[in-house]
């Protein structure tokens, strides 16, 4: 009977550790998830339900009602943040945001306008937008918590390097002609 007991005590205490490790893999995965097609990504807090529900981002700042003020230091904490790992990825030369203050403000206003949107909503969003040749990335990944069986949802900013081609310059410059293809010698 002590072998039963020892036995089922044994085994609730691996199950429980086991459903710790898929919460972490389910959290890992996400994040993979949106990393995913070389973006370098910086993520918020985690932010409950309840927390979510409030558009509270960080203890005491709201993006509902918070001062704007307060919404604009966090969301350039998380542009710093995203900028210093993408420097040190790819070294300054690629990211002209350093120095184009009106970019900075735009990709602020997107990051907050994405979670603000996605936090009203209760749902996962991902939107991008181009900037030169930057693609900035802004959304809020959601996930379930096996240990409260509620959602978390984590905002996150990405930026990489534009990958395809669309803004060929050749585009452009023949497109003002009228004509639509190019053709580029071999």
């Amino acid at each position: 009977m002590r072998a039963l007991a020892t036995a089922m005590i044994s085994l609730i205490l691996i199950f429980g550790l086991a459903a710790q490790d898929v919460f972490a893999q389910s959290l890992r995965d996400a994040r993979e998830e949106v990393r995913r097609g070389e973006w370098t990504v910086a993520f918020g807090n985690k932010i409950t339900e309840r927390e979510a529900y409030r558009g509270e981002v960080e203890p005491g700042l709201s993006v509902f009602n918070s001062n704007r003020r307060d919404i604009r230091d966090w969301a350039d904490r998380m542009l710093d943040r995203t900028m210093n790992e993408f420097d040190s990825k790819f070294g300054s030369r690629d990211n002209f945001l350093r120095q184009d203050r009106s970019s900075q403000r735009d990709v602020r206003k997107f990051f907050v306008n994405t979670v603000r949107d996605s936090l009203q909503s209760g749902r996962e969003r991902s939107d991008v937008m181009t900037i030169g040749r930057l693609e900035v990335k802004a959304g809020v990944i959601k996930y379930y918590s096996r240990r409260s069986d509620s959602k978390v949802f984590v905002p996150y900013l990405g930026l990489r390097v534009e990958r395809d081609r669309r803004h060929d310059w050749r585009r452009g410059y023949y497109s003002d002609f009228g004509l639509h293809g190019y053709q580029t010698q071999q």
